[in-house]
């Protein structure tokens, strides 16, 4: 898991202004890392063995000192709402939903008929039709395409064959998590207007 960790910590830490907190991975005392930008959250529990909480630059390995965001707070709402989807039907379409990022928009949003469709122009739009069951009716949430797209990277490796979505509400974090719950990413809603 350490392997996935530094693969993929440089898309879900903070690059540049703000907390210098969230430039790190954070190894908590009970065996978990996160690393957040306070936007998309990567978070694995049971990944390392070290008896002190600590913060390390994800470039350098440094330690930087502060207080990281309480992760299990954030990975542990109530979810009302799961989606369970093919990961390898997912997988053919992770490149064209970084494409759509890059050439249509920025924001999409998931509807309950499991299409996440991004909107740019009249004459542009991109739709993903999901395979996959829903436990219960959700409202339609919107979310940037590029953190989707980071979030779905880490499972693609991972080698999955299923992924859930689980949903709080429209203006809470959705988690994406895979069956056995090695790993567990979080994305923040976006706003609509």
């Amino acid at each position: 898991m350490l392997e996935l960790v530094t693969k993929h910590a440089r898309n879900f830490v903070l690059t540049e202004g703000g907390r210098k907190e969230l430039e790190g991975i954070y190894y908590d005392e009970d065996g978990s890392i996160g690393v957040t930008d306070s936007h998309v959250l990567l978070y694995i529990p049971k990944a390392h063995n070290l008896k002190e909480a600590v913060i390390r630059h994800h470039k350098t390995g440094k330690k930087i000192v502060g207080k990281y965001p309480n992760l299990k707070y954030l990975i542990n709402l109530n979810y009302s709402s799961e989606i369970e989807l093919d990961m390898n039907h997912l997988a053919r379409h992770i490149k064209s939903l970084e494409a759509a990022y890059a050439t249509i928009g920025q924001i999409g949003t998931l509807h309950n008929d499991l299409t996440y469709k991004v909107l740019g122009t009249p004459h542009q739009s991109y739709i993903l039709t999901l395979k996959g069951k829903i436990s219960s009716d959700f409202n339609p949430i919107s979310l940037n395409v590029f953190n989707l797209y980071k979030c779905l990277l880490v499972f693609k490796d991972l080698k999955v064959d299923k992924v859930y979505f689980r949903l709080a509400g429209s203006m809470s974090p959705m988690l994406i998590t895979d069956p056995d719950e090695r790993v567990k990413t979080l994305i923040s809603p976006v706003r609509r207007y």
